[in-house]
Protein backbone atom coordinates (compact mmCIF):
# COMPACT_ATOMS: atom_id res chain seq x y z
CA UNK A 1 0.00 0.00 0.00
CA UNK A 2 3.02 2.38 0.82
CA UNK A 3 4.50 1.34 -2.26
CA UNK A 4 1.34 2.59 -4.37
CA UNK A 5 0.87 5.81 -2.63
CA UNK A 6 4.50 6.86 -3.58
CA UNK A 7 4.11 5.64 -6.53
CA UNK A 8 0.82 7.71 -6.88
CA UNK A 9 2.61 10.81 -5.25
CA UNK A 10 5.97 9.95 -8.16
CA UNK A 11 3.66 10.25 -11.19
CA UNK A 12 1.76 13.03 -9.96
CA UNK A 13 4.73 14.85 -9.28
CA UNK A 14 6.34 14.15 -12.50
CA UNK A 15 2.96 15.02 -14.26
CA UNK A 16 1.69 17.89 -12.63
CA UNK A 17 4.07 20.85 -14.40
CA UNK A 18 2.46 19.50 -17.58
CA UNK A 19 -0.62 19.57 -16.48
CA UNK A 20 -0.44 22.97 -15.56
CA UNK A 21 1.49 24.29 -18.81
CA UNK A 22 -1.44 22.74 -20.95
CA UNK A 23 -4.60 24.65 -18.37
CA UNK A 24 -1.93 27.55 -18.89
CA UNK A 25 -2.62 27.65 -23.01
CA UNK A 26 -5.90 26.64 -22.96
CA UNK A 27 -7.90 27.77 -26.54
CA UNK A 28 -10.53 30.45 -26.19
CA UNK A 29 -11.19 30.21 -29.71
CA UNK A 30 -11.16 27.27 -31.94
CA UNK A 31 -11.75 27.35 -35.81
CA UNK A 32 -12.26 24.08 -37.35
CA UNK A 33 -10.79 23.29 -40.88
CA UNK A 34 -13.11 24.54 -43.45
CA UNK A 35 -11.65 22.99 -46.43
CA UNK A 36 -9.93 20.03 -47.44
CA UNK A 37 -7.37 20.59 -50.52
CA UNK A 38 -8.86 19.00 -53.30
CA UNK A 39 -5.15 18.16 -54.98
CA UNK A 40 -4.49 16.82 -51.35
CA UNK A 41 -8.15 14.74 -51.67
CA UNK A 42 -7.63 13.86 -55.38
CA UNK A 43 -4.25 12.63 -54.69
CA UNK A 44 -5.63 10.49 -51.15
CA UNK A 45 -3.02 12.48 -49.15
CA UNK A 46 -3.41 11.60 -45.48
CA UNK A 47 -1.35 11.94 -42.55
CA UNK A 48 -0.14 13.07 -39.57
CA UNK A 49 1.49 16.69 -38.64
CA UNK A 50 3.15 18.23 -36.11
CA UNK A 51 3.18 21.69 -35.00
CA UNK A 52 4.47 23.97 -32.66
CA UNK A 53 3.20 27.50 -32.27
CA UNK A 54 4.23 30.39 -30.36
CA UNK A 55 1.23 32.14 -28.39
CA UNK A 56 1.65 35.95 -27.62
CA UNK A 57 0.51 37.44 -24.23
CA UNK A 58 -2.73 38.59 -25.74
CA UNK A 59 -3.30 34.62 -26.63
CA UNK A 60 -2.77 35.31 -30.70
CA UNK A 61 -0.80 32.85 -32.50
CA UNK A 62 2.58 34.82 -33.22
CA UNK A 63 4.33 32.19 -35.39
CA UNK A 64 4.07 28.81 -36.22
CA UNK A 65 7.25 25.93 -36.61
CA UNK A 66 6.70 22.73 -38.56
CA UNK A 67 7.81 19.36 -36.79
CA UNK A 68 6.75 16.81 -39.59
CA UNK A 69 4.17 15.87 -41.84
CA UNK A 70 3.03 16.43 -45.86
CA UNK A 71 3.86 20.13 -46.93
CA UNK A 72 0.20 20.19 -48.16
CA UNK A 73 -1.17 18.78 -45.28
CA UNK A 74 1.22 21.33 -43.03
CA UNK A 75 0.15 24.50 -44.96
CA UNK A 76 -3.97 23.16 -44.11
CA UNK A 77 -2.78 22.52 -40.35
CA UNK A 78 -0.83 26.21 -40.30
CA UNK A 79 -3.67 28.40 -41.68
CA UNK A 80 -6.02 27.07 -39.34
CA UNK A 81 -4.11 27.01 -36.16
CA UNK A 82 -3.11 31.02 -36.67
CA UNK A 83 -6.85 31.65 -36.33
CA UNK A 84 -7.23 29.71 -33.31
CA UNK A 85 -7.24 32.29 -30.12
CA UNK A 86 -5.45 30.81 -26.22
CA UNK A 87 -6.20 32.25 -23.26
CA UNK A 88 -3.72 35.52 -22.57
CA UNK A 89 -1.48 35.75 -19.68
CA UNK A 90 -1.09 38.80 -17.09
CA UNK A 91 1.54 37.04 -15.17
CA UNK A 92 5.01 39.87 -15.83
CA UNK A 93 7.23 37.26 -14.45
CA UNK A 94 6.41 34.81 -17.83
CA UNK A 95 8.00 34.93 -20.86
CA UNK A 96 6.26 37.41 -23.90
CA UNK A 97 5.98 33.64 -25.69
CA UNK A 98 4.51 30.63 -25.04
CA UNK A 99 5.07 27.24 -27.15
CA UNK A 100 2.17 24.65 -27.53
CA UNK A 101 2.69 21.88 -29.97
CA UNK A 102 -0.38 20.77 -31.84
CA UNK A 103 -0.81 17.22 -33.44
CA UNK A 104 -3.43 17.02 -36.86
CA UNK A 105 -4.84 13.91 -37.62
CA UNK A 106 -5.91 14.09 -41.59
CA UNK A 107 -8.15 11.46 -42.49
CA UNK A 108 -10.06 10.75 -46.13
CA UNK A 109 -13.03 8.49 -46.20
CA UNK A 110 -14.45 7.11 -49.22
CA UNK A 111 -14.68 9.54 -52.68
CA UNK A 112 -17.24 11.47 -53.51
CA UNK A 113 -17.74 13.62 -56.33
CA UNK A 114 -19.86 15.94 -54.12
CA UNK A 115 -18.86 18.75 -51.58
CA UNK A 116 -16.85 16.99 -49.50
CA UNK A 117 -18.25 16.28 -45.78
CA UNK A 118 -15.20 17.43 -43.28
CA UNK A 119 -15.55 16.53 -39.26
CA UNK A 120 -13.29 18.65 -37.22
CA UNK A 121 -12.52 17.14 -33.82
CA UNK A 122 -10.65 18.98 -30.75
CA UNK A 123 -9.22 16.25 -28.31
CA UNK A 124 -7.92 18.69 -25.82
CA UNK A 125 -5.40 19.75 -25.35
CA UNK A 126 -3.72 19.32 -28.53
CA UNK A 127 -5.05 17.21 -30.80
CA UNK A 128 -6.84 17.64 -33.55
CA UNK A 129 -8.93 15.01 -36.25
CA UNK A 130 -9.70 16.01 -39.82
CA UNK A 131 -11.94 13.75 -41.67
CA UNK A 132 -13.36 14.53 -45.11
CA UNK A 133 -15.07 12.42 -47.99
CA UNK A 134 -11.96 11.25 -50.80
CA UNK A 135 -12.44 12.49 -54.48
CA UNK A 136 -13.41 11.00 -57.37
CA UNK A 137 -11.73 10.94 -60.74
CA UNK A 138 -13.41 12.09 -63.47
CA UNK A 139 -12.60 9.48 -65.63
CA UNK A 140 -14.24 6.29 -63.78
CA UNK A 141 -17.26 5.64 -61.88
CA UNK A 142 -17.50 6.86 -58.58
CA UNK A 143 -20.07 4.65 -56.52
CA UNK A 144 -22.80 2.19 -57.55
CA UNK A 145 -25.14 4.37 -58.81
CA UNK A 146 -22.63 5.68 -61.31
CA UNK A 147 -21.15 2.12 -62.23
CA UNK A 148 -24.68 0.92 -63.16
CA UNK A 149 -25.16 4.26 -65.29
CA UNK A 150 -21.57 3.28 -67.21
CA UNK A 151 -22.94 0.05 -67.48
CA UNK A 152 -26.33 0.89 -69.41
CA UNK A 153 -24.60 2.93 -71.82
CA UNK A 154 -21.83 0.25 -73.00
CA UNK A 155 -24.93 -1.78 -72.86
CA UNK A 156 -26.71 1.29 -75.76
CA UNK A 157 -23.76 1.77 -77.02
CA UNK A 158 -22.69 -1.67 -78.28
CA UNK A 159 -19.24 -1.51 -76.68
CA UNK A 160 -17.94 -4.15 -74.18
CA UNK A 161 -16.64 -3.73 -70.83
CA UNK A 162 -13.22 -4.75 -71.69
CA UNK A 163 -12.20 -3.01 -74.83
CA UNK A 164 -14.55 0.07 -75.10
CA UNK A 165 -14.77 -1.18 -78.36
CA UNK A 166 -17.92 -2.52 -80.49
Amino acid sequence: MMSRTLLLLVWIGLWAPSLRAAEEIAPRRVVGVGTYYNLARAAYIQGRVEIKCEIDRDGSVVRTKVISGHPLLLRMAEENLIQWKFTGSDDPNQASLREAIFVYEFQLGEPTRDRPRIDFVFDYPNHILVKADGMCADHIPCNEAELREYEKSLKKSGRSKKSGLP
